[in-house]
């Protein structure tokens, strides 16, 4: 006969996976974004709902959602932004691993379950997956879907550098605790997952994929990526940089990819100027740090000329 104890050794406790959503004036999306987390086939979770200052009926929707479901944690506090948001979360976080979900998004019933699945049939500390975007009459899945599903931090990095099976968002991927005892977003910038992505990858040594999409970005216009770039903020060309210097020092042999990162984000920008020109709608300080892009720009372009991974369309533009 088996002793009892046998059987009790193989049933091991489940990890817990905390659930981060940051929650700003998003009443309209909030609940489908609570209920697709609720409604996860994976049931081990600590979901963390940080009211960042809202002023519309978010944050009492949240407290609802907390009444009805023990798994909910409610912060509220004032309004920080996204980082801040984020890094609240993670500071009272008790769960095994960590996972971000923005509060106008939603997610597949099975995003925990296959990602948390990856990491643990793989041996890795980061999983990620693909995703659809969601507009108002269509949703459309991205090509984020990789043909291997483990990658070292170097070929996960490039992944995110040429924009092909790997996204730089913070969110639609899961990571071990731990990865987060040493890092925190940067408060009060934006493009914060661009600041911190080189580190976690570094940390976690090897990221898989489900190879499958299970997130759903949802595109609003009133959004801080669908209304475009504040010029008045210059962190988002800060932390580009900072990525753009971080592979390579460490992958001297993927400027090329670092460069064409920096260069698209750079010419972006140098765009949304040549628009607002048109229209005569520059303000004296983003005259003068788009005069700093451009010198940037003219630093880099005989580099952007000789580069294999900006297209001849995009070389075109440049000129």
């Amino acid at each position: 006969k088996r002793d009892k104890r046998d059987s009790l050794d193989v049933v091991k406790k489940m990890d817990t996976v905390s659930v981060i959503i940051p929650v700003y004036n998003v009443e309209g999306y909030i609940k489908k974004c609570v209920e697709s987390v609720i409604e996860q086939t994976y049931k081990e979770l600590e979901i963390i709902l940080v009211d960042d200052g809202s002023v519309d009926e978010s944050g009492m929707i949240c407290d609802k959602f907390a009444l009805e479901d023990s798994r909910i944690k409610v912060i509220h506090k004032r309004n920080g932004g996204l980082s801040s948001a984020r890094n609240s979360g993670i500071d009272i976080a008790t769960g095994d691993w960590i996972t971000f979900i923005d509060s106008d998004d939603y997610v597949s019933i099975e995003y925990i379950s296959q990602l948390l699945d990856k990491c643990i049939r793989n041996n890795t500390k980061v999983s990620v997956c693909g995703r659809y975007d969601v507009f108002p009459t269509r949703i459309e899945e991205k090509t984020l879907l990789a043909d291997k599903s483990v990658f070292n931090a170097k070929e996960a990095l490039r992944e995110i550098l040429v924009k092909t099976d790997i996204d730089v968002s913070a969110w639609g991927k899961i990571y071990k605790r731990e990865l987060f005892a040493q890092i925190r977003y940067p408060e009060g910038d934006i493009s914060e997952d661009v600041a911190v992505i080189f580190d976690i990858f570094t940390n976690a040594g090897t990221i898989a994929h489900t190879g499958t999409s299970l997130y759903y970005y949802v595109q609003r216009d009133d959004s801080i990526t669908g209304a475009g770039f504040k010029v008045a903020d210059r962190s988002a060309l800060k932390n580009y940089k900072k990525l753009h210097d971080q592979v390579c020092n460490v992958y001297p042999d993927m400027e090329m990819e670092a460069d064409a990162y920096l260069l698209r984000f750079v010419m972006s920008l140098l765009n949304s100027y040549y628009y607002k020109k048109i229209l005569r709608t520059c303000t004296e300080g983003e005259e003068i740090f788009f005069e700093e892009l451009h010198t940037l720009f003219k630093q880099m372009f005989r580099r952007m000329v000789a580069n294999g991974y900006i297209s001849g369309n995009e070389k075109l533009i440049g000129f």
